[in-house]
């Protein structure tokens, strides 16, 4: 399932995922971890009056984990379902912080804005792709940002197997010799 997730308030991220915040107010529960529909997931529940308009982060992957350079071409997705309470003051949008060799933050590249829904999980995959534009790259780290307009929250978001693939784009170039025959 989500290896390391143990319930609870704060709780356990899974292994390898953090989760970040500059902003005071908030608490976050794992309410808990498990499949729906063969999708392994993990369910957080954040809630309170954040200090500020802000964001708060969920990492899935350490500032090290995975390598990558300057102009790549990366896809980051996920599944996401909202399972309680409402996204009103609530933005979420996939995140790819580029990170240099020793995993210290270069620059964030936003990707695209979704809207999870109450409907089924497997029906509300989300992806987003960005191009690394930094030449100090060597690894980068996805995420959720859910952006936050101060106003107080309360959700509880069902995110399952995220995903960071690194898309490989192949020029091939085929030649076709020509060849002929001469008969004497």
């Amino acid at each position: 399932v989500m290896a390391g997730a143990v319930a609870g308030t704060p709780g356990t991220m899974p292994t390898n995922w953090i989760t970040f915040t500059a902003l005071t107010g908030l608490t976050r529960e794992i309410v808990g971890a498990s499949t729906e529909d063969g999708i392994n997931y993990l369910e957080i529940h954040l809630s309170g009056t954040p200090s500020a308009a802000g964001t708060y982060s969920i990492y899935f992957e350490t500032s090290t984990g995975i390598a990558a350079l300057d102009t790549q071409v990366w896809s980051e997705s996920t599944f996401a379902r909202l399972t309680g309470g409402t996204l009103t003051g609530i933005t979420l949008a996939h995140q790819v912080d580029m990170r240099d060799g020793a995993g210290a933050f270069l620059a964030a590249l936003t990707g695209s804005t979704f809207v999870p829904t109450s409907a089924a999980l497997r029906t509300q995959r989300t992806q987003s792709t960005v191009t690394l534009n930094n030449a100090s790259t060597a690894f980068v780290m996805p995420y959720i940002l859910l952006t936050l307009s101060g106003a107080a929250i309360d959700v509880t978001l069902r995110i399952g197997v995220p995903q960071m693939e690194l898309k490989a784009i192949v020029l091939r170039e085929i030649t076709y010799i020509a060849c002929s025959y001469l008969q004497v």
